[in-house]
């Protein structure tokens, strides 16, 4: 009998040190923010409701799709109809269409925009659904216009931003198994991009870059759609968030395994 009651306290004990360390490797996924980080939010969206909500949204493609607190993006663009000149935003983002690092895909979620005189110069501070931190400035000319900016340059189209970084995101391979990653996208006079998913997670920091922009930018959430052959991405988003890069403190966000 007090051998069964030992095994048992062993038993009990080990299950217990697997729950920690479950706990504890696990990185953690960003939740229902305090009151005082929702009081300091400069744009935000829990995508509740049975549609999009457009008086924060413009929809420039595709048909999004909002149904049980996620938004689903499958080819659809959307993009906030504030700019912003930085701040730190968070999301959720579950998806089967992540790529690889040595992949190409074109959706992305993030800060961008097109504008000038010719609607060609583009500027953007993303994060990459294939695991890389983009920073992208065009170069007007007099005119205010910047296409053609990149013609001759092997490997970009003639209308591409002059002014391009791209960024790895360490683990990123690993991330993506699980689905469903977290992200923290810091802009101002740097950038930083935190990324978890599963059992990894990953941080890029750049404190300076010639492509880094200067102008204000939207939030932008994009799900390419290849052309040939057809390939349709989709991209299930639980949240997006934005607080100042000034008045946002750790003791305001929550971070639980979710």
């Amino acid at each position: 009998m007090k051998k069964q009651i030992q095994l048992n306290i062993a038993t009990v004990s080990l299950i217990f040190a697997f729950l920690l360390l479950t706990v504890s490797c696990t990185p953690p996924m960003p939740t229902s923010p305090t009151l005082a980080a929702r009081a300091s939010m400069l744009f935000s969206d829990e995508f509740d409701g049975s549609k999009l909500d457009l008086t924060k949204w413009d929809v420039y493609r595709g048909v999004p799709v909002v149904s049980g607190g996620w938004l689903t993006l499958s080819g659809a663009e959307v993009q906030s109809k504030p700019k912003f000149s930085g701040g730190i935003l968070q999301g959720v983002i579950q998806s089967s269409d992540w790529k690889m690092q040595s992949e190409f895909t074109d959706s992305s979620f993030g800060f961008e925009i097109w504008e000038g005189a010719d609607g060609k110069c583009h500027y953007g501070v993303v994060f990459k659904a294939s695991g890389q931190l983009g920073l992208l400035r065009s170069q007007p000319n007099a005119e205010n216009k910047c296409a053609g900016q990149s013609a001759g340059i092997p490997g970009r189209n003639p209308d591409d931003p002059l002014h391009q970084d791209f960024f790895a995101i360490p683990n990123w391979n690993t991330m993506i198994g699980a689905g469903a990653v977290a992200f923290t996208l810091t802009w101002s006079t740097d950038v930083t991009l935190e990324v978890s998913g599963g059992l990894s997670s990953g941080r890029v920091y750049v404190d300076s870059s010639p492509a880094l922009p200067t102008v204000p930018l939207k939030i932008r959430l994009y799900a390419h759609t290849f052309i040939s052959p057809t390939l349709t991405e989709t991209y299930m988003l639980d949240f997006v968030r934005l607080y100042p890069n000034q008045e946002l403190g750790a003791e305001d966000l929550i971070f639980i395994k979710r």
